[in-house]
């Protein structure tokens, strides 16, 4: 029996999804058979209060159940490292990586992984110069395919908060608006026609590729989250080939960023090209979450999936 404290909650725009997370990784735990204290960093001003509060508990390891924000994005990574407090998933440079969208790109296409093409608009130009000019960013975004949307997305945020699909210019000021409430930069990327992918690694280990489809719309917020609002399928129904394509260049970029634990990167496909969309350092733990929905596919059931988890974490040689 292991000690164990799961954080949840915080103070990111995911804060609820991490709730039902948390909740899920807690019962599981529990029935596991390990002693579980949930803590929330929303309870405490502090980062330094909250330290204090799990070195009182001696877990022998934290299981970050947070998704966005501090929680994923390096902060609380680097306070747990410098506080000698071992937790599951990547370090804290993996983490600030990943979440940033723009340096995933870079790191992404310098592992030879195609990617969307893209420009990036800083929230100080857009408030001093205004709405930038849709036709302009239109041009330069479709000029290589056959689709006229511009994806509009925060570079630093997750669970699709922000992000639009912008089919023509009445919905360019909203969409840019919105997303500027989440990100002081946003990403226009080329909207890439096919197919929208998942591959989980689990310690260094590429699991069975998920197919996500929405009954309507794109993989927004209300899709990932509301039963029945979306098909999953595991595995993918792809052929050989194309399964170990996206499976090889999902690793590539797990290794080029220096993930550790376990990680989901999305890709779309559109029947030739495996675009690199991003890397999820800390995926959801939901009933409708997809990283437990790829360790189903191979056999490995939600208990043993945090088992593995937290393996990796003990045995990691950082602490």
């Amino acid at each position: 029996m292991l000690n164990i404290v799961v954080l949840l909650g915080g103070n990111s725009p995911e804060r609820k999804v991490s709730l039902i997370s948390g909740r899920e990784i807690t019962a599981q735990l529990k029935q596991n058979g390990h002693q579980v204290t949930q803590i929330d960093p929303a309870d405490y001003p502090y980062s330094h209060e909250m330290i204090r509060a799990i070195h009182e508990l001696s877990p022998d390891v934290v299981f970050i159940g947070l998704h966005g924000g501090e929680g994923e994005n390096g902060v609380l990574q680097a306070t747990l490292t410098a506080s000698l407090i071992r937790f599951t998933g990547s370090s804290f440079k993996a983490s600030a990586i990943a979440m940033d969208k723009l340096l995933s790109k870079f790191i992404a296409d310098k592992a030879t992984v195609p990617v969307p093409h893209y420009q990036i608009i800083q929230k100080k130009d857009y408030q001093n110069q205004g709405i930038p000019d849709y036709s302009f960013y239109h041009s330069k975004l479709t000029k290589s395919n056959h689709a006229s949307e511009i994806v509009i997305k925060p570079v630093d945020a997750g669970s699709s908060v922000g992000v639009h699909i912008v089919q023509d210019e009445s919905e360019w000021k909203i969409a840019l608006v919105d997303a500027f409430q989440y990100s002081d930069k946003v990403m226009l990327e080329e909207f890439i026609e096919g197919r929208e992918l998942t591959v989980t690694i689990l310690d260094g280990i590429a699991l069975p590729v998920v197919e996500i489809m929405p009954h309507e719309g794109f993989y927004d917020y209300p899709n990932k989250y509301t039963e029945g609002n979306t098909t999953y399928q595991a595995p993918a129904d792809l052929t050989h080939l194309e399964a170990t394509t996206v499976q090889e260049h999902a690793l590539n970029i797990w290794q080029a960023m220096e993930c550790s634990g376990y990680a989901r990167i999305d890709f779309r496909y559109n029947g030739k090209v495996f675009y690199f969309l991003e890397v999820n350092t800390l995926p959801g733990m939901t009933p409708l979450s997809l990283t437990p929905m790829a360790a189903k596919a191979m056999g490995i059931d939600f208990g043993a999936l945090l088992e593995k988890i937290m393996d990796v974490a003990l045995a990691s040689p950082n602490l």
